[in-house]
């Protein structure tokens, strides 16, 4: 009886420690089944980055803001998962973008949200000009975004802003 129960107490033992092994060794079919990191292809890679606003609604604002004592230029980044953040010229800002629509060309944020300071009269004119061009922006120029330039459009084409990549 007491060699049955030892034959037992190793058989389980045995399994124990085997099911434990298994459960933490890697499982490559398991692996092979998990998504890979990949960098972002297409139009996203060339729109991914840091952008400086030169021309917002035919008005070249960096004089503007000089001139006024605002050296930090409006600005906008978009990383890889679609999140867009920056400066309007007085406050902080951030908002989304539809990855999938980024690869067909789309340029439309969701609303913004941003801080709330006030700033010179005419920093905070631009500022609300950039917001609204944000709320009506509907697609990019994708052939120019090669070059370090970022051109976005309303739906019937008229150019909204223009942007020179930071770096």
């Amino acid at each position: 009886m007491n060699r049955t129960m030892t034959i037992l107490a190793v058989a389980g033992l045995t399994g124990l420690l085997g099911a434990c092994a298994a459960q933490s060794a890697p499982d490559d079919r398991a692996a092979a089944d998990r998504p890979t990191e990949t960098q972002p292809t297409g139009h996203l890679a060339q729109l991914r980055g840091d952008w400086t606003l030169v021309v917002l609604r035919g008005q070249h604002i960096q004089p503007q803001l000089r001139d006024v004592g605002v050296e930090r230029m409006p600005s906008l980044s978009l990383d890889d998962t679609g999140r867009l953040s920056g400066f309007s010229g007085v406050n902080r800002w951030n908002a989304s973008l539809d990855i999938e629509g980024v690869q067909r060309g789309a340029f439309k944020p969701s609303q913004a949200a941003a801080t709330k300071m006030a700033g010179h009269e005419t920093a905070m004119r631009i500022e609300n000009m950039f917001f609204d061009a944000l709320t009506r922006a509907a697609k990019f120029d994708t052939d120019r975004t090669r070059d370090g330039v970022l051109i976005v459009r309303k739906d019937d084409g008229e150019m909204l802003m223009r942007f020179e990549r930071s770096r």
